[in-house]
């Protein structure tokens, strides 16, 4: 572990949810320290990390920085007024190795925010003076960090700071590789990636943003030349790909009570006959030992035995102590006091208690009843996990698919998964089904992942209904089965899982393995936009748009729109710049329209980037532009958009 000499920090690998600053030390290195030293006071220096300082030997830093940044809710690019510096009469900025253009591409491709802080007078940079992976750079809003003004300029950036991260994570108990392994991150059965309490959804098997949402695609009803083939669309019947939910946090009360006198133990016919010949052992033991105390005169001394560790009063005293403290975790019977619980834990996790090291880990994990500490976390479940308790197998699991505590390590957390899924624990069977599915760290198999997803879902996982439901809907690993996804999505909904709820109002708008029902789509949408999920917020504003299952409301379908939009949902950000651009439901604004279509079309959405070229084609919003209206309709063509196709033919072979 190197130590950055900038802040005198030792590097390790950013935390889940970090903030990453990128910087070029020749550039802005005091004002990034300043910068750094700020943010460490209020976000905390495990959540802030500063550039890449300890690439391993023999690793390609490439793919290093291409890792730390898939965890990050968001990058900072801190730009002074040397940041495109020439070397040797060329920019470093339009070298492909360079350290500062990788992480901003890498950033990019995540589509998380990017917030560019401008120093020393910088000016944002424009798309002219960008390389081409960089172009949206420019259009991402920044500030400015001035040194005469520093603590109030650091003060708004920490401010909208705190309000991206309360979007990222009301996110992330939806959404990915910090579904919380569940991480599977944040996160979130996988139900989001691999967490150990809370679920990961099922991820896209495909890039396209279609995929994910309800498959509205609006265009601006203008005259324009180029609108002669952009009519507005329906919804059309888009199958739901949601991300999975991250595989499971532990649950609350992870093991559950032992029987009197002992661990928990699981009797079969096989331990029967275990049982039966241990008792003959047993009783071959002591005919030897009454053998040996009649040849030497029954003399033995006490000093000679083994000591005894642990005895069968101090085991039933270890299991009344982990009791007890499930009882003051949950407040069964007495106050929560989840302090006293961990008090109780601890002195049965002292005599070697399983169950007890496991709950223990879970409060170090989560900070409740003793000050957060991952490595506490990971030691305690280390040691039952060492015992054979699959609730703390799967939660250190969880731990290194995430990197909590531990150096993030894919193969020891699927190793992990194995041996709790083997004893048939469902979160477990969830997150190795989550693997599989998305071939991490093994071979992606969608019919083993179907397996796995069917033991934990025949438990009542909704993260692995939910799921398992998805393979059905396409096919993938199984029969495709629209009803059974039906069957499968309304399981995992009846539990309120809102990605489970809105992959059967995709159903039922699209009457696919029921019957047609826009009315119960709308129904199901609303529950889950009242979790905050984006995708369904978004697509019941469109029935709100379009009166179907639903009176039609305009303004009601601004508000949902608007509310998925600010959560960086690129289909709601273009069914709202539709909207502006058409004054519906809202003023006509074409410059407002024109923002939000860049949002989408920054993250790749075809639809905005075909919009956003009507747009600048017809100078509305936006100055007339045709380079760029053609840039823009090339994007959204080589994503098989049917519209841009048509529209670029148009343009150049005039």
């Amino acid at each position: 572990m190197s130590e950055n000499k900038a802040t005198g920090r030792s590097e390790m690998e950013a935390l889940c949810g970090s903030i990453f600053i990128c910087y070029r030390r020749e550039d802005s290195a005091d004002v990034t320290g300043r910068i750094y030293d700020r943010l460490v006071d209020h976000f905390g220096h495990e959540h802030v990390f500063l550039d890449v300082e300890a690439i391993r030997l023999g690793y390609d830093f490439r793919s290093e920085i291409d890792e730390t940044i898939k965890v990050c809710a968001m990058v900072i690019v801190v730009i002074g007024d040397d940041w495109l510096v020439e070397v040797g009469g060329k920019r470093r900025i339009d070298d492909e190795n360079d350290r500062v253009r990788i992480e901003i591409e890498a950033a990019l491709r995540r589509e998380i925010p990017i917030i560019p802080v401008l120093t020393r007078g910088a000016s944002h940079p424009t798309k002219a003076m960008l390389p081409a992976s960089l172009e949206p750079l420019a259009y991402r809003h920044g500030t400015s960090i001035r040194h005469e003004h520093f603590r109030g300029d650091m003060e708004h950036l920490i401010e909208e700071m705190d309000k991206l991260l309360v979007r990222w994570k009301r996110n992330q108990t939806k959404p990915a590789e910090c579904r919380e392994v569940q991480p599977a991150p944040e996160a979130p059965s996988v139900t989001a990636a691999v967490s150990s309490g809370a679920p990961l959804s099922k991820l896209p098997t495909q890039p396209s943003p279609a995929k994910t949402d309800s498959g509205l695609e609006k265009w601006p009803a203008n005259s324009g030349a180029n609108l002669s083939v952009t009519a507005s669309e329906t919804a059309q019947a888009v199958p739901p790909i949601l991300p999975p939910l991250p595989p499971p946090l532990p649950p609350r009360a992870l093991t559950p009570p032992p029987p009197p006198g002992g661990q928990t133990t699981i009797w079969t016919r096989k331990g029967v006959i275990i049982a039966a010949g241990m008792g003959v052992a047993v009783v071959l033991v002591l005919l030897v030992i009454i053998a040996r105390l009649m040849s030497t005169g029954g003399s033995e001394k006490t000093a000679d035995r083994p000591p005894v560790t642990t005895s069968p009063a101090n085991q039933e005293d270890a299991a009344a102590q982990y009791k007890l403290g499930l009882r003051y975790e949950k407040g069964d019977g007495v106050p929560t006091d989840l302090s006293k619980a961990a008090e109780l834990y601890q002195k049965a996790a002292n005599q070697g208690y399983a169950a007890a090291q496991n709950n223990l880990g879970v409060l170090y994990e989560r900070g409740e009843g003793v000050p957060k500490d991952l490595s506490k976390a990971v030691e305690f479940y280390q040691k039952a996990a060492d015992q054979g308790n699959a609730d703390a197998q799967n939660n250190l699991g969880v731990l290194y698919a995430r990197g909590d505590g531990v150096l993030k390590n894919w193969d020891k957390a699927a190793e992990l998964f194995e041996k709790s899924a083997a004893q048939g624990y469902a979160r477990a069977q969830y997150n190795l089904g989550w693997l599989y599915d998305n071939g991490v760290s093994v071979a992606k198999d969608s019919a083993k992942a179907a397996q796995f997803y069917q033991k934990a879902a025949d438990q009542g996982d909704a993260g692995a209904q939910n799921n398992l439901g998805v393979l059905y809907q396409y096919g993938d690993g199984v029969p495709k089965d629209a009803a059974k996804a039906a069957a499968l999505y309304q399981k995992a909904a009846d539990q309120g899982d809102f990605r489970a709820q809105t992959n059967l109002g995709l159903l039922y708008e699209s009457g696919q393995g029921v019957e047609k029902d826009p009315a119960k789509a709308a129904e199901l949408y609303q529950k889950a936009a009242d979790q905050g999920y984006a995708t369904a917020q978004n697509n019941l504003g469109a029935l709100y748009e379009n009166g179907e299952g639903v009176a039609k409301d305009l303004r009601k379908a601004v508000e949902l729109f608007e509310k998925a939009a600010d959560q960086g949902n690129a289909r709601a950000q273009t069914n709202l710049a539709w909207l502006y651009a058409n004054g519906e439901g809202v003023p006509k604004d074409p410059a407002k329209a024109a923002e939000l279509y860049g949002k989408a079309a920054d993250q790749g959405y075809a639809t905005a980037q075909n919009n956003l070229g009507a747009l600048y084609e017809n100078g509305e919003g936006v100055p007339r532009d045709l380079d760029r209206a053609i840039q823009l309709y090339k994007k959204a063509a080589d994503q098989g958009n049917s519209k841009a196709i048509e529209n670029l033919k148009r343009l150049t072979e005039r």
